[in-house]
């Protein structure tokens, strides 16, 4: 069945273009955005034989795609028979020493206040010398 209607919708729309091409354009640049470049108001001009193959040809073609996009959600996609299991990788622990959470040291922290009271410390001063300093002999 779904090759009967992918022929039928390759044959309307090979049909559809050729009915295009054989018709004839109209002049003007306003008559592609609605515009005419003849003022027929109140004149009913009747289609013509290509005009209505047309319309014939694209009603085919619409409802031969939506025919065919009804029956393809229908089936099952190929990535979906063909999808490989997924794989469950083990997730190793970290290593971590047996420490009890009661033997841990406490960790002291400062009272911001305190810190906020004292005053912050001289830099020390540099020796002039050093105590331990010996001159250094060249040996040539």
């Amino acid at each position: 069945m779904q090759t009967l209607v992918t022929i039928l919708f390759i044959a309307a729309a090979l049909f559809l273009i050729l009915i295009v091409l054989l018709q004839s354009g109209k002049s003007g640049m306003g008559v592609a955005f609605g515009g005419s470049s003849q003022a027929n108001v109140g004149t009913s001009s009747g289609m013509n034989f290509l005009q209505k193959m047309t319309v014939v040809a694209a009603v085919t073609f619409m409802l031969t795609s939506m025919i065919l996009a009804y029956m393809s959600s229908e089936t099952s996609s190929i990535v979906d028979d063909y999808a490989a299991p997924a794989q469950e990788i083990p997730v190793e622990e970290p290593a971590m020493p047996d420490v009890e959470p009661e033997a841990a040291a406490p960790v002291e922290q400062a009272e911001p206040e305190a810190v906020a009271d004292e005053a912050p410390a001289a830099p020390a001063a540099e020796p002039a010398e050093p105590v331990d300093a010996k001159p250094v002999e060249k040996t040539e």
